[in-house]
């Protein structure tokens, strides 16, 4: 523990805030101001969650989410989310049909509760 009383952050976090800081430029996120980004009631949130699928040919894991039909969305309270959760690489987000998740649902196995290891993140 550090001094302040808070627990330091395990080493996979702290390196997905810094892949973070360093892909967009920004900073950290500031936990309730990313906290409120995840409230469904939030009118700046352009996303609802959808569903989340593992690949183990690759080990990719998408996170899926409804965009309600726009092209556009904020979504970097995700990004942060899947770097800081671990993930070495995150890119999208990639607009999709339903008919794409379909796919990918028939395709992946559900995510092993076994302590698998997710390296990559999609959209």
């Amino acid at each position: 523990m550090s001094g302040s009383g808070h627990a330091e952050a395990p080493e996979f976090a702290r390196r997905g805030r810094e892949r973070y800081a360093a892909a967009i430029r920004g900073g950290s996120w500031e936990l309730q101001a990313w906290l409120y980004e995840f409230d469904p009631d939030s009118g700046t949130r352009g996303w609802a969650w959808w569903d989340l699928t593992h690949s183990a040919d690759d080990g990719t894991t998408r996170i899926w989410v409804d965009t309600w039909g726009e092209s556009f969305f904020a979504c970097d309270e995700l990004r942060w989310l899947a770097l800081v959760a671990g993930s070495d690489d995150v890119s999208g987000p990639y607009l999709a049909k339903v008919e794409r998740w379909h796919t990918a649902v028939a395709a992946e196995p559900p995510l092993s509760s076994s302590g698998d290891q997710v390296t990559r993140l999609r959209r």
